[in-house]
């Protein structure tokens, strides 16, 4: 049959047979009813086994639970009648049946667990009734009361205020972990307070003037602190308490053990607690008797004995005595010092001095007590050259006539430093210099055998040269001869002075 222009097709070539649309119709149904009777035989199957998971559920959590499951049930009805035709929003749905029904398996499964924890908790109590808290019973009945999706929460305290409330951690809100005792005050009253104990010592010093005295302070022993802490323990949450706050590993009690044993043989231990008896082996037998005797060592290893060392304090009859002994050493020694000041400053002659010079270089005595302040008589013994002069009648400005010099010390060894101290040079006072005098060929001073030295226009005394060093340059202190008696020193009882002769003197001891 043709097909005009506008004509919408029909004719033989668009039509079906009746059968294969009956066939298809009828296939369609069949799978309806199979896949309702599938999801019936789903329900069913789910149903048996909410039945059983109530069975192990908490009573409080039944009625969640039942909420839960109908959501779900009514869910899948509701797919199973009205089936979205959009293939996205059909999966869409599908996936919300199997959340909801995965969140009523999740629910029974998690409330069924809570139970059996709950269970084992009462039996634990029954088994141990001082290893959980006091409240650990009243607690469970109240989380017994209280839904799952309840157990974290915020409630108004009895201040007030809003305080937050976790029942989920069921053992750790009823196990006792000790600390709900308080020992501070019975550790007070077992140690103590810390107080002389004890024999004091007393140390004389090596000069017997003072006497320091040492002390010592300690608290209880511990032989009273252990039967003060017994006594004070009784009961069995007390004695649970006490040894779950006193736990010791082995290794923590072999080494409090070994200090304590270093403690106990101390001098300070021993003057402090001269009697102090051992722990007796029976007290490690036991939890109780292990954590007390550890513990009381602990303490004991915290707060040892103290040594209080005193003020040194004065024997009165041995400073007297040391004074007296004072005054005649302090009387010795300025008289030792006298004396030293006289062999310092008595004249020497010529001789004499070189040989005190030979004294103090060859053998090494003291150079400030033993120098006498001739610096020219220095210079002669270090640097002096002896010279031909003994021609008869041989003049030296008028002051050598035919004398035989001791030798001749050349103005190159003279210190410059030294050099107007010797010749006599000084501007202020209008002093000339006697200047060297040329011998051989080489300048400088005769050495006269009696120590003056002679220059070109004039003598050098020897003892004006040392007046002047000892007057500007020695470490000596000389002083004039009326200010340097023995006047002054004081001496003891028995004991005599020279007068003041205006010269220095010895100093005499009758």
């Amino acid at each position: 049959m043709g097909v005009y222009a506008g004509q919408k097709n029909y004719g033989d070539i668009y039509q079906m047979p009746t059968s294969a649309i009956d066939d298809i119709a009828n296939r369609i149904y069949r799978e309806h009813q199979l896949r309702e009777q599938r999801q019936q035989q789903e329900v069913k199957a789910l149903d048996g086994m909410f039945g059983q998971n109530m069975s192990k559920m908490r009573d409080i959590d039944i009625p969640t639970f039942t909420q839960k499951v109908g959501d779900w049930k009514q869910s899948a009805i509701n797919l199973l009648k009205r089936p979205p035709k959009n293939q996205q929003e059909y999966i869409k749905q599908q996936l919300e049946v199997q959340r909801k029904l995965a969140e009523a398996q999740t629910h029974g499964a998690r409330s069924a667990r809570e139970k059996e924890d709950e269970e084992n908790a009462v039996k634990g109590i029954a088994k141990d009734p001082y290893g959980f808290k006091e409240t650990a019973n009243p607690f469970i009945a109240a989380r017994r009361a209280t839904p799952i999706e309840y157990f974290k929460q915020t409630i108004i305290g009895a201040d007030g205020k809003p305080m937050e409330i976790d029942m989920t951690d069921i053992n750790g809100n009823i196990i006792d972990d000790g600390r709900g005792t308080d020992f501070t005050k019975v550790w007070g009253k077992a140690q103590g307070n810390s107080i002389a104990r004890g024999t004091p010592i007393d140390e004389v010093s090596p000069d017997k003037l003072t006497t320091t005295t040492t002390t010592f302070k300690g608290f209880n022993p511990p032989s009273q602190m252990l039967t003060t802490l017994s006594d004070a323990i009784t009961g069995e949450r007390a004695t649970n308490h006490f040894i779950k706050q006193h736990p010791y590993t082995d290794q923590q009690a072999e080494q409090i053990l070994s200090n304590y044993e270093k403690l106990k043989n101390s001098p300070e231990f021993k003057s402090v607690y001269p009697n102090e008896p051992e722990f007796p082996a029976t007290m490690f037998l036991s939890p109780l008797g292990r954590a007390k005797a550890l513990s009381v060592m602990e303490r004991a290893l915290a707060n040892p004995p103290l040594v209080v060392k005193g003020t040194p304090k004065q024997n009165v009859g041995a400073v007297i005595d040391y004074k007296d002994k004072k005054s005649m050493a302090n009387w010795r020694t300025k008289f030792e010092a006298a004396n030293g000041e006289w062999n310092r400053r008595r004249p020497l002659k010529f001789a004499d001095s070189l040989a005190l010079i030979e004294a103090r270089n060859n053998v090494g005595v003291n150079t400030d007590d033993y120098d006498a302040g001739y610096i020219t008589d220095d210079y002669f013994k270090k640097y002096g050259k002896q010279i031909d002069m003994t021609k008869s009648g041989w003049v030296v400005n008028g002051i050598m006539k035919g004398e035989e010099p001791a030798g001749f010390v050349p103005v190159s060894s003279i210190h410059p430093s030294d050099i107007n101290l010797i010749n006599g040079f000084d501007k202020e006072k209008k002093q000339l210099a006697v200047n060297p005098i040329e011998v051989n060929g080489v300048k400088g001073y005769i050495v006269k055998k009696d120590g003056d030295w002679v220059g070109d226009n004039g003598l050098i005394p020897r003892e004006r040269v040392r007046a002047r060093n000892i007057e500007t340059r020695m470490n000596t202190k000389f002083k004039k001869n009326e200010q340097n008696t023995q006047k002054g020193f004081n001496t003891p009882k028995g004991k005599t002075e020279t007068k003041s002769t205006g010269k220095w003197e010895k100093y005499k001891v009758n």
